[in-house]
Formats: C-alpha cells, structure tokens, sequence
C-alpha cells in the first residue's frame, strides 16, 4: 500500500504577523479581491497575501505547500495597519515547476511523518520525534503511533503532553489500514528521564 506524508507541523510564520485562531482571523465574507493587495493610501497601502495560494504563481513555477509555514490567509486593518493571519500553514510558497516535490512513495507508517532532504522535500524515512522538554512524569503521557493500535502491531511511545498534537493522523481509512495481529501493548508508564519522556516498567 502506498502512503503518503501529513502536512508539515507549523514553526514559522512571517515577520510582523500576529497570530490568532482561524476562527476569528478573517470573516469569511471578505474575499481577496484581484491580486490581495490594499489599494493605494493607508496602513495598508501595499499589502499582499503572503502566500501563493490566493495569488497564484509566475508562469514556470507552482504553487507548493511546506516546507515553510505559511498561512493561507491573511487580513491587513485599514485602521491600525496590523496584519492578522489564520493559523495554519496552507498559504504555500512559489517553487520552479522543475524543481516541485514528488509524492512520498513510501510503506512506512511514519507517527511524526517523513523526514525531508535537502531541498525540503519529503523522503521515505520517518522523522525524529520531537525533543519536548518534560519537568515531571505529570508532564508525559503514553500513545500509539500510526495508524494501528498496539495489539495490533502499533507501537508504544512516550511523550510530553505539549506534543501529541504533532502526532501525524492516519492518512488512510481505518478499514485499509494494513495491520498486523501482533500484540505490542504492555504495562510500561511514560516517565520524566532528563528532561524527556521514556517508557519504562511500572512499579
């Protein structure tokens, strides 16, 4: 079966840009018009989308998403000038046609997703799970990884409750889901070891 990566977890937005929740970023009425550029005179006198999404690309190149975080959309207020962006990473960034990222043609159910080259594009090898930092064992927790659950051949992992949102979702139904009759489940306990979640046996 042939699986392909999640979208890239978010890291970095553009200077400047205040942050709220997509909720409440832009009305949903208040389309861009032509390129998304402010008309000429005010605070936002030469705002533009950051993305590519909305604006589209020069001939020869694509629209492509990750591996920079860009939002989707933004909104610039005539009144203070301040630009406010959804929160997520869906704006894309415009890439040589030649140079675009192929599809991950990849076996491996990868919990945090595939790791990237050079170019930032995905490669079938599983990226290393994020190093969040844990002060006690209240701070870690224990979950499966991929798409199966642990008696079913998923693997147990420890890690600090701040990150269980950067575990990848399944990208496949449930019922293709390719799982193994191997019962992997035990009685380990996530645990603060140096500042990072480990399993270890229970007391």
């Amino acid at each position: 079966m042939v699986l392909s990566a999640a979208a890239l977890a978010c890291d970095v937005l553009p200077s400047g840009v205040v942050v709220q929740a997509a909720a409440e970023a832009v009305p949903v009425a208040a389309q861009p018009t032509e390129v998304d550029t402010a008309p000429a005179g005010g605070p936002c006198e030469g705002f533009q989308q950051p993305g590519c999404v909305q604006s589209g690309c020069p001939e020869g190149q694509v629209c492509q998403k990750g591996p920079q975080c860009v939002p989707s959309l933004c909104a610039c207020d005539p009144q203070t000038g301040q630009t406010t962006c959804s929160l997520d990473c869906g704006g894309g960034v415009c890439v040589d046609a030649a140079a675009q990222c192929q599809p991950v043609l990849c076996k491996l159910l990868c919990p945090f997703g595939f790791d990237t080259d050079e170019r930032g594009c995905e490669v079938c090898q599983c990226k290393q799970p994020p190093r969040c930092a844990c002060v006690d064992d209240g701070d870690c927790t224990k979950v499966v990884g991929g798409c199966c659950p642990c008696d079913l051949g998923g693997r147990e992992l420890a890690i600090a409750t701040d990150c269980v949102d950067r575990l990848v979702q399944c990208p496949v139904p449930p019922d293709e889901v390719p799982c193994v009759a191997i019962d992997q489940c035990t009685a380990k306990v996530a645990r603060c070891v140096a500042g990072e979640c480990v399993l270890q046996n229970s007391l």
